[in-house]
C-alpha cells in the first residue's frame, strides 16, 4: 500500500508525517472498491447505513452498491440508482435533468465514522466515474459537510440550487 498526502501541501504533509505519522498517511494503493451482491454485503451496507444516517435508505432492483472493506468489515459504502429520472418526474427541473441525461444517481454515501477522512468517499465516487459517464449526485443540509468538499475535488459541477439542496453533475471529459 503506497502513501498518498493527506493535503495538497507538501510542507503540511511533511510536518503531520513526522509529528503524527499513523495518522497522516494512508494507503490508497490498497483501497479496493467491490459489488455489494450477497445478502450479507446488503446487511452490512444497511448496518453502515443505520450507523452513519439512522437507518439505511430504500432500494430497489435498479440500485447497485459498492464498497470498501478494511478487513472484514464494511467502512464505506455507496449506492447508485440506473433510473436516476424517475424522482424528477413531476418535478419542473425534469427537462433540464433529462437533457443531462445522467447514467446513473449516487442515492447514498456512509463512511464509518472511525474511518472519515481516509478519502474512501473519494475513492467511491472515483469508481463510480470509472463505471459510469453520466452521474448526478445531491448535497443538502444532512449532508456530511465533506460531500461538497468531495464533490469538487472529483469534477462535480452544481447544477441546480434549492434553498439548503443541490444537485451535482458529472460528465466523463472527452476522449476518457
Amino acid at each position: 500500500m503506497g502513501d498518498v498526502p493527506v493535503s495538497d501541501n507538501p510542507l503540511l504533509d511533511a510536518a503531520c508525517a513526522v509529528l503524527l505519522p499513523q495518522h497522516c498517511k494512508q494507503a490508497s494503493a490498497a483501497i479496493k472498491v467491490v459489488p455489494l451482491t450477497s445478502s450479507r454485503q446488503r446487511a452490512q451496507s444497511s448496518a453502515l447505513e443505520t450507523k452513519v444516517w439512522k437507518g439505511p435508505t430504500k432500494t430497489s432492483k435498479h440500485h447497485k452498491t459498492f464498497g470498501i472493506y478494511d478487513g472484514r468489515k464494511l467502512v464505506a459504502m455507496t449506492r447508485v440508482t440506473t433510473t436516476p429520472l424517475k424522482a424528477w418526474e413531476s418535478d419542473e427541473a425534469y427537462d433540464m435533468m433529462a437533457k443531462f441525461d445522467p447514467e446513473v444517481a449516487i442515492t447514498a454515501t456512509a463512511v464509518h465514522p472511525d474511518h472519515r477522512g481516509k478519502g474512501l468517499a473519494t475513492e467511491l465516487k472515483k469508481h463510480l466515474q470509472g463505471r459510469y459517464a453520466r452521474i448526478i449526485t445531491g448535497s443538502g443540509r444532512k449532508s456530511h459537510p465533506s460531500v461538497v468538499r468531495v464533490n469538487e475535488k472529483t469534477g462535480f459541477e452544481k447544477a441546480l440550487q434549492r434553498k439548503s439542496f443541490t444537485i451535482w453533475k458529472w460528465e466523463q471529459p472527452e476522449g476518457r
